[in-house]
């Protein structure tokens, strides 16, 4: 160990990498880049297809809405019909009953 605290270089070794490790490095810095630029365009790709997905999801999402609007409206007139039909048995129950 130097004065510093950083280890002394092998006998007559120098401080600089080796060519081979040197290339090592370069090559992997441009794998490195090569990756990020494809996960890039995968990213583009991926972006169009959430898009694409999102406004189907939206336009399935309005025709839920106007299905659960029709059927709530539905529901409401068939019990409206129905306490309108209950209320005119029980009138006409009741005419009978006085005409007895």
């Amino acid at each position: 160990m130097t004065k510093d605290g950083e280890p002394k270089p092998a006998s007559g070794g120098s401080w600089f990498p080796s060519a081979k490790k040197l290339a090592r490095f370069v090559l992997d810095v441009f794998e490195l880049r090569a990756n990020v630029e494809s996960l890039r365009e995968q990213n583009k790709k991926l972006q169009v297809e959430l898009h694409i997905l999102q406004r189907q999801v939206d336009e399935q999402a309005g025709q839920i809405s106007i299905m659960r609007s029709l059927i709530t409206t539905t529901v409401h007139q068939m019990a409206e019909r129905a306490g309108e039909n209950a209320a005119q048995r029980l009138i006409y129950k009741i005419q009978d009953g006085r005409q007895d």
